[in-house]
């Protein structure tokens, strides 16, 4: 996987920060965003989430005990690389996940379903 300062996307950083979201504490109105996902989708697990340059960090969450993990293992990565929906019916059968953590290992992620979220500004 490509180091993080190397990660297509990363210019967005600074528009991130703009918004200062990282490390704010939960809100009703994503939450209430992962919960429709989770039941309109039948999925266990759903994230509203920002990448900074070494972590995927969880706004929201449902189906999960914590609010971050590594960057390096993180299916948003790709779907921000791509700059589309990416849809992945079965993580064990696509190249670009087979050997991924989260998928060989807790939370055992199969399907992955992922949107880029984008300001006005990219």
């Amino acid at each position: 996987m490509p180091d993080a300062v190397e990660t297509p996307g990363m210019s967005s950083l600074e528009e991130l920060a703009r918004y200062d979201v990282l490390d704010t504490p939960r809100e009703e109105a994503f939450d209430r965003i992962t919960r429709i996902v989770c039941r309109v989708l039948g999925v266990p697990m759903s994230t509203v989430t920002f990448l900074d340059g070494h972590r995927q960090w969880f706004k929201s969450w449902q189906g999960l005990d914590n609010d971050q993990s590594a960057r390096s293992a993180s299916f948003c990565r790709v779907t921000l690389t791509e700059g589309r929906t990416l849809i992945v019916p079965d993580a064990l059968a696509d190249a670009r996940f087979r050997d991924n953590p989260l998928v060989l290992g807790e939370p055992n992620l199969r399907f992955y379903a992922g949107v880029p979220l984008r300001s006005a500004n990219g």
